[in-house]
């Protein structure tokens, strides 16, 4: 094993997109786990950081590393705002076959690289992701059930290898991936119109980009191995931050139903088991509140909040729709 800064002279590599928006703070740790990472000796390693609207220190944080990277590190300025537009930059930037993402919150494990790599050498595998470990900031609440991972990042630890399918409860997550380059090229960027934009924390981006590997039929796996480590912060340790999640969410499933409707049996335009998860909902968030455990009552609640997202969504999309019509 070598030093991935010893490791430029490659003739198989990987180009990492580390997207950030003014977390200057968090984005030095990302750095410094890339730079410590092993790498197989003859593999590149370029890393593409993508300073997404900044304001910050990011530029010179990003300077502060640069000689540590031998000539393998690239600092992209894009004043437009939105996660997306930012990895699209970063993925365009690159040359190697292989594109690894994840964030600035996060640390690779010592042996990311590693596992990556080797992984992707199988021809027959087009993406690979991975489990997110939690560094809390915070003790858990008691009124964390760990039903809601997603919503801090603290997902797929105990979830053992298997492969990625169109029905299963695991989807590739962007703050943890690795796809071929040809791939991507087939199926076209992150939409723009998902995912963060500055302080807005939209999702859905890395649920539309799953849903089209998929429909391209690409062989992906989840690799327990393929480990991150992810900041989460005393401020999203809250009941209130859970409910904007949950309702943003929301939204975004409404908007990928209009791109790709589920095949389901439908209420009012609305997908039928949603209207009974409202019900099952409030009989659950009733029952809880009489003899269920803390956890148990927020869930129930949070399961209210995504379907309104879903049901503000579906409206406006709707609207939005009946509007454009009228101007025809």
């Amino acid at each position: 094993m070598t030093s991935v800064v010893r490791a430029h002279n490659a003739r198989a590599g990987i180009d990492i997109i580390l997207p950030t928006h003014n977390r200057s703070h968090l984005l030095a740790r990302a750095l410094a786990s890339v730079e410590t990472a092993r790498v197989h000796s003859g593999a590149e390693v370029h890393l593409i950081v993508v300073a997404n609207a900044c304001r910050d220190r990011t530029a010179q944080t990003v300077e502060d590393f640069r000689a540590h990277f031998g000539g393998q590190l690239t600092l992209l300025v894009r004043e437009e705002p939105g996660k997306s537009d930012a990895l699209n930059a970063g993925i365009a930037a690159g040359t190697h076959p292989i594109v690894g993402m994840f964030d600035d919150d996060e640390q690779l494990y010592d042996d990311w690289i590693c596992v990556a790599l080797s992984e992707m050498k199988d021809p027959p595998v087009d993406f690979i992701g991975g489990p997110y470990v939690g560094s809390w900031q915070l003790p858990k609440p008691d009124w964390y059930s760990g039903n809601y991972p997603a919503v801090v990042g603290d997902v797929g630890l105990s979830t053992p290898e298997h492969q990625f399918t169109p029905n299963g409860h695991a989807m590739l997550m962007g703050g943890n991936a690795v796809i071929r380059r040809s791939l991507l090229n087939d199926v076209g960027g992150y939409r723009s119109d998902l995912g963060p934009v500055g302080t807005d924390h939209m999702t859905g981006e890395d649920r539309d980009m799953f849903n089209r590997l998929i429909d391209a039929g690409a062989l992906g796996r989840f690799l327990p191995q393929l480990k991150i480590r992810h900041h989460v912060p005393a401020e999203r340790i809250s009941k209130s931050y859970f409910r904007q999640w949950c309702l943003r969410d929301g939204k975004a499933h409404a908007l990928l139903d209009s791109l790709k409707p589920e095949q389901v049996p439908r209420l009012f335009g609305l997908p039928r088991y949603r209207v009974g998860s409202v019900i099952s909902a409030f009989v659950a968030l009733l029952r809880h509140m009489i003899a269920g455990s803390p956890a148990e009552r927020f869930d129930a609640e949070l399961s209210l909040w995504h379907t309104a997202g879903f049901v503000r969504g579906a409206w406006s999309i709707r609207r939005g729709a009946a509007r454009n019509q009228r101007t025809r």
